[in-house]
C-alpha cells in the first residue's frame, strides 16, 4: 500500500492511525510534507514529493502563443470568496465588454477540462485547475478562500508549489485596485509560452502514470504488505470515513442551497431597496413639482384679484362717466329745448315786426321792396317750420 495525501486542510488528508504494511508516503506539496512528518506515521514511514498534475487526455499541445487581452474571466472555486465577488463584479462594471463566470459549487458544477476553459481569457483558481490554466497558457490568478498568492508564473513556479498553488504561500487579499492591475496588466506580461513548456514537461497525468507506476513497483519488491489485521482495520476505518464523507457532503449539499436562496433573497432585498430609493426619489421630484405648482397657483390667485378689483375700479369708473354722460346729454337736450324757444320767439317777433314795416311802407304789390320782403319773410318761416 500507498498512502498519498493532497492537502492539510481536511480530515481525509491526515496522516493515517493505522500504517502497518504501509510501504511509502506520499506528499502533494512540501507543506503536506511537513505536516506528515510530525506524525507518528511519517517518522515509520518514507516520504516522498508527489506533485500534482493536469489531465492530457487526448488533449492538443497549444503553439506558442502571447497573453489576450481580458475579455472573458473564469472563476473556478467550490468556495468563492464574497470579497472577490464583489471586486470582480465592480471591475466589470468599471469595464464594458469584460465579464466573468463563476464554475463550481453551488450552482455551476462541471466537470473541468481543456474545453471548459478554452474560450476564456483570464483563470481565478487554485490546484489541478491551475496547472490546466497554465498548460492552455491562460494566465492564472492563484486566488481561492485561503487567499491569493498572485499570478502563476515560470518565475515563482517552484516556490507557489511548496504551497501547492493553494493560496496559502502568502495568503495576500489585493485590493480591488490591485486585483484590476494583476488581471488587466501585469497579466498581459506573463511568458505564458514558457510557463507552458516547463508544465507539459513535468506536471502531465501521463508523466505522473509513469511515476506511479515505477513508485508501485518498487513498493512491491520491498516485500512491505498490510497484514490481514491491518486490511480489516482499514476496511473499517474507510467506512467510516465513507459515511462520514457522505453526511458531510449532502450538509454541504443542503448548506448550498441555503446559501443560493440567502443569495436569491439578497438580490430580492437589493431589487426592493433599489426600487423604494427610486420610488423615494421620484416622490421628492414630484413634490417639488406640486409645491412649483402651488406657488404658480397662488401667484395666478394673486393677479386674479388684483385684476378683479382693477375691473371692479374701471366698471365703477364706467357707471360713474355714463352717468355724467346721461346728465350732460339731458342738460344739452334741456339747453337745446330753450335755444328752439329762444328762436322761436325772436323769429316770430322779427316777423311781426316785418309786417309792422310791411303795413307801414311795403303797401305797393309787385315792388321790389315788397319782393325783397317776401322773400326774407319765407326765410323766417322756414326757420320757423319743423324738419
Amino acid at each position: 500500500m500507498v498512502f498519498s495525501s493532497l492537502g492539510v486542510i481536511p480530515a481525509l488528508e491526515s496522516a493515517p492511525v493505522i500504517w502497518e504494511g504501509v510501504a511509502q508516503g506520499l506528499a502533494v506539496s512540501e507543506e503536506v510534507r511537513e505536516m506528515l512528518g510530525q506524525s507518528p506515521f511519517g517518522e515509520a514511514v518514507p516520504l516522498q514529493l508527489f506533485r500534482n498534475w493536469f489531465d492530457d487526455t487526448d488533449m492538443e499541445r497549444p503553439a506558442p502563443a502571447r497573453p489576450a487581452e481580458a475579455r472573458r474571466i473564469a472563476v473556478v472555486t467550490n468556495h468563492l470568496d464574497p470579497a472577490l465577488r464583489q471586486d470582480l463584479d465592480a471591475l466589470r462594471a468599471a469595464h464594458p465588454g469584460l465579464e466573468w463566470t463563476h464554475l463550481g459549487l453551488p450552482e455551476n458544477t462541471v466537470e473541468m477540462g481543456p474545453a471548459v476553459l478554452e474560450d476564456f481569457d483570464r483563470v481565478i483558481t487554485i490546484g489541478r485547475t491551475a496547472l490546466l490554466a497554465a498548460a492552455l497558457q491562460k494566465p492564472c490568478l492563484l486566488y481561492d478562500m485561503y487567499g491569493c498568492d498572485g499570478l502563476l508564473t515560470a518565475e515563482r513556479l517552484d516556490v507557489q508549489l511548496t504551497r501547492n498553488l493553494s493560496g496559502r504561500l502568502t495568503r495576500s487579499r489585493p485590493s480591488r485596485e490591485d486585483l484590476a492591475r494583476l488581471l488587466l496588466d501585469e497579466a498581459m506580461q506573463v511568458d505564458v509560452a514558457g510557463l507552458a513548456d516547463r508544465v507539459w514537461r513535468e506536471f502531465s497525468l501521463s508523466q505522473r502514470v509513469r511515476e506511479l507506476l515505477a513508485l508501485y513497483g518498487k513498493a512491491v519488491e520491498s516485500g512491505v504488505a498490510l497484514s490481514e489485521k491491518t486490511r480489516k482495520a482499514y476496511g473499517a476505518v474507510g467506512r467510516v470515513y465513507a459515511d462520514a464523507t457522505h453526511g458531510r457532503q449532502h450538509a454541504l449539499s443542503l448548506f448550498g442551497a441555503e446559501q443560493a436562496r440567502a443569495r436569491d433573497l439578497e438580490r430580492l432585498l437589493a431589487e426592493s431597496r433599489h426600487r423604494v430609493t427610486e420610488l423615494e426619489a421620484r416622490e421628492q421630484v414630484l413634490s417639488g413639482e406640486l409645491a412649483a405648482k402651488t406657488r404658480q397657483m397662488a401667484e395666478l390667485d394673486t393677479v386674479l384679484e388684483t385684476e378683479r378689483a382693477h375691473s371692479a375700479r374701471i366698471a365703477a369708473e364706467q357707471q360713474r362717466l355714463a352717468n355724467a354722460l346721461y346728465a350732460r346729454e339731458s342738460e344739452a337736450e334741456h339747453m337745446r329745448s330753450e335755444l328752439v324757444s329762444i328762436e322761436s320767439s325772436l323769429a316770430w317777433g322779427m316777423v311781426g315786426r316785418i309786417r309792422d314795416l310791411k303795413d307801414r311802407v311795403l303797401v305797393v304789390p309787385g315792388s321790389r321792396r315788397r319782393r325783397l320782403y317776401d322773400a326774407m319773410l319765407t326765410r323766417l318761416k322756414g326757420r320757423l317750420s319743423p324738419e
